[in-house]
């Protein structure tokens, strides 16, 4: 058994593998020598436990790969050869860095500036699918495209008004499907809960329950409390 079955490729997430062992008969085996072997993480000593139970500390490889990694338990005993095999789904975590270049910091009106955003993890890995926004006080943004993994190209438009216009980028996600943690700090006086997946992805539209309150998460997956 592995608990949680999916982790962030990141290099420390830790998982629990347990494997329970008994007899032809069905009897539980005490001292049993069980091998386990991980294609890709790396494991801790094994555990013995109560009633022939063994546990493992399976720590995440920092490498993206598109096959989960595979963990083969194997319990020789005179002529009894028993094996297991598991699986443990490995995913790249939340967009956590953005890096903004512009083709023209000189922008008419009535022309366009060109903005190029580089989008990567925690390990500054390219991070694809990340959600993207501009803010500005005036002018009009585009919408970003993707244009190669972890790269996006925006357009944004000034407006009327003649002088310096900041401009705010955005990244996060993309977004989880199943709550799995919720973590809370404080901002400036002001409580905040988010809510990721297992992989540390944000998970929008997902119901709190706060006192007698309920409160709903937003699109980057966090509620103001």
């Amino acid at each position: 058994m592995i608990s949680p079955t999916r982790l962030p490729a990141d290099g420390t997430s830790r998982a629990r593998v347990m494997c329970a062992t008994s007899d032809p008969f069905g009897n539980v085996a005490t001292a049993a020598r069980v091998q386990l072997t991980a294609a890709r993480g790396t494991l801790s000593a094994a555990r013995p436990l109560e009633n022939g139970v063994i546990e493992w500390t399976y720590v995440a490889p920092r490498e993206l790969s598109e096959k989960p990694d595979a963990l083969a338990a194997n319990w020789r005993q005179g002529n009894v050869n028993a094996r297991e095999e598991l699986s443990l789904q490995l995913l790249q975590g939340p967009a956590v860095q953005a890096r903004v270049q512009v083709d023209e910091p000189l922008v008419h009106v009535g022309g366009r500036a060109v903005m190029r955003l580089e989008v990567a993890d925690a390990l500054g890995r390219p991070r694809p699918g990340a959600q993207v926004t501009v803010v500005a006080r005036g002018g009009a943004a585009g919408v970003p495209v993707e244009t190669a993994p972890g790269k996006l190209r925006v357009e944004w438009q000034p407006g009327t008004v003649v002088g310096r216009e900041p401009l705010v980028f955005r990244a996060w996600g993309p977004a989880g499907t199943e709550p799995a943690r919720v973590i809370g700090w404080a901002e400036l006086g002001v409580l905040y809960a988010a809510v990721t997946d297992l992989a540390g992805l944000p998970v929008p539209a997902q119901a709190l329950k706060v006192g007698d309150a309920t409160i709903t998460t937003d699109g980057e997956g966090v509620a103001r409390l």
